[in-house]
């Protein structure tokens, strides 16, 4: 049975074998992350501005719910401060990273879901894009070698949970 840092290289040296992907596969990393958090403010200012005079009861639940849990996975990332491939493996990261610990659950995963469940909870078709969106960047994540797939699959299944929360108001 191989190790995980066999399988690490292997995933490595296959990228590495094909220059457009390995780029493509940084790229997505990079940039689905930016415009999630860029779309989150704008999704924001589009409830606010949609019907001023319910901001409280439009905008309310996709601020707190989405901040609250924020809040609670950071603290159980920090409480449980698993460490990173790199850490515990010989393997080098395709992205420059020295974090140490607090792997698990992945953050950029987790919200990048919840952003999604908020636009699922408007509009289902375009959520539901947005949510292949946050499993891309799972797989991105992975592939870099800053998490574990355990740890994006973590922070993906608390995103969904999480956010069904929306599906309340």
């Amino acid at each position: 049975m191989k190790t995980y840092q066999e399988i690490y290289a292997n995933w490595r040296e296959e990228l590495e074998k094909r220059p457009i992907l390995l780029q493509l596969v940084l790229f997505l990393n990079q940039n689905i992350t930016r415009f999630m958090y860029l779309l989150y403010p704008c999704l924001l200012l589009y409830l606010a501005l949609r019907e001023p005079h319910h901001i409280v009861q439009n905008v309310g639940p996709f601020i707190l719910i989405p901040g609250v849990s924020f809040l609670g996975l950071s603290w159980v990332r920090k409480t449980l401060n698993a460490p990173r491939p790199y850490e515990i493996y010989a393997i080098e990261p395709l992205i420059s990273k020295d974090t140490k610990g607090q792997s698990m659950p992945s953050r950029h995963v987790f919200s990048a879901t919840m952003i999604s469940m908020c636009i699922l909870r408007l509009y289902p078709l375009v959520g539901g894009v947005f949510l292949l969106c946050s499993i891309l960047l799972a797989v991105t994540r992975v592939l870099v070698g800053v998490h574990f797939p355990k740890d994006v699959l973590l922070g993906f299944i608390i995103g969904m949970i999480l956010g069904s929360l929306l599906f309340c108001f």
